[in-house]
């Protein structure tokens, strides 16, 4: 018999195999993460640029798999980069009126989608499963931290 933690790998594995984002026709979620992260920082300083490192700081991912998606966005026409005019050094990135109707299509097509996943467990159920989700994520990200500070560590001991 598997153990809990097994059944759990196995059904997160069987749910990424459904490829639910190619097959409702929306955007790949990293592509959706990093663009509503664009909109989600913009929203909260309108009079502040929005950089790489923003992004990936808030989305707890490294600048180059930030820079890698954002380079496909560029190039389907979602983003664009412009120099920062408080500090030309700098690039910032704006999401383009395309990427926001994009964006919001593809959000708009997923909401749909998880409502009617969620339809059969009802409201109670459902809020409860979102935060044990938190609190697996909140779990997952620590303990890649302490593995990223053990795998720097031993690095340093060699």
């Amino acid at each position: 018999m598997h153990s809990p933690f097994c059944k759990f790998h196995t059904n997160l594995n069987k749910i990424r195999q459904l490829n639910i984002p190619e097959a409702l026709g929306i955007m790949p979620p990293p592509e959706m993460g990093v663009l509503g992260e664009i909109k989600s920082l913009k929203a909260e300083k309108p009079d502040s640029s929005v950089n790489v490192s923003h992004i990936s700081q808030a989305l707890h991912v490294s600048a180059s798999a930030v820079s890698r998606t954002l380079k496909r966005l560029e190039e389907k026409g979602l983003i664009d980069r412009e120099v920062d005019r408080d500090d030309r050094r700098n690039v910032c990135v704006v999401i383009t009126a395309l990427g926001q109707k994009e964006l919001e299509e593809s959000q708009r097509r997923m909401a749909e989608f998880l409502q009617e996943v969620f339809a059969g467990l009802g409201e109670e159920k459902t809020e409860l499963f979102s935060q044990i989700m938190e609190e697996l994520y909140q779990s997952f990200y620590r303990q890649a931290q302490l593995i990223d500070k053990k795998k720097k560590d031993e690095g340093q001991n060699k």
